[in-house]
C-alpha cells in the first residue's frame, strides 16, 4: 500500500505505480498540481480518499479492471480532467461520494457494467452534458445531489436503478431527457 500522504504537494509531473501496488492511501498524492500522467498496476484495488485531490494537470484517468473502489473525492478538484474510463472488464463496484466532484471540464464517464453504487454529489460541479449509464447495468442506487450544477442536456439510466438520491438533477435546467 502506498501510505496516507506519500507525495501530497509535491511538483511531480508523471507517476508510474509499482507492479505490485494493491492501494493507494488517502491523499497520496494530493495537491499535485502538476502531475499530467499517471500508470495504475493492474494488481491496484483501491484508490483511497482524496488520493489525487487537486491535480489540477491530470487530463484523463483509465483505471485498471482490478479497481473494486475509488475513495470519497479521489479525484475532487481535478480541473482538467475530461475523462474517466474503467477497463471493459472492469470490477469496479463502488464510487463514493465526491470523487469527481468540482471536476468542470470532464465530459466522458466510463464506470462499466460492474458498478453498483455512485455516492452523494459523485458527480457534481462537472462539466458532463450527456451520460448513459445503461452499460452499468449493475448499478442500483445513485446517491444525494449526484449531478448537482452540471450542464447536463440527456440522462439515459440502466434498468438495474432501484434508487436515485434527492436532488439527483437539482438545478439541472438543460436536462430535457432522462
Amino acid at each position: 500500500m502506498l501510505p496516507a500522504g506519500a507525495f501530497a504537494d509535491m511538483d511531480l509531473t508523471g507517476v508510474n505505480l509499482p507492479a505490485a501496488l494493491t492501494a493507494i492511501g488517502k491523499g497520496a498524492f494530493s495537491g499535485c498540481d502538476k502531475l499530467t500522467s499517471i500508470s495504475f498496476p493492474t494488481t491496484l484495488v483501491s484508490i483511497g480518499d482524496y488520493a489525487f485531490a487537486g491535480c489540477s494537470a491530470i487530463s484523463t484517468i483509465t483505471l485498471p479492471a482490478s479497481v473494486t473502489t475509488v475513495g470519497h473525492g479521489a479525484f475532487m478538484r481535478c480541473s482538467s480532467l475530461t475523462s474517466l474510463t474503467v477497463a471493459p472488464s472492469s470490477r469496479l463496484c463502488r464510487l463514493e461520494e465526491t470523487a469527481l466532484m468540482d471536476c468542470p471540464a470532464l465530459t466522458t464517464v466510463n464506470l462499466g457494467a460492474n458498478v453498483q453504487s455512485v455516492g452523494d454529489r459523485a458527480l457534481a460541479g462537472t462539466g458532463v452534458k450527456n451520460l448513459n449509464l445503461t452499460a452499468s447495468s449493475n448499478l442500483a442506487e445513485m446517491g444525494d445531489w449526484v449531478m448537482v450544477n452540471t450542464p447536463l442536456q440527456e440522462v439515459q439510466l440502466p434498468s438495474s436503478l432501484t434508487s436515485l438520491g434527492d436532488g439527483a438533477f437539482l438545478y439541472e435546467t438543460a436536462l430535457s431527457s432522462v
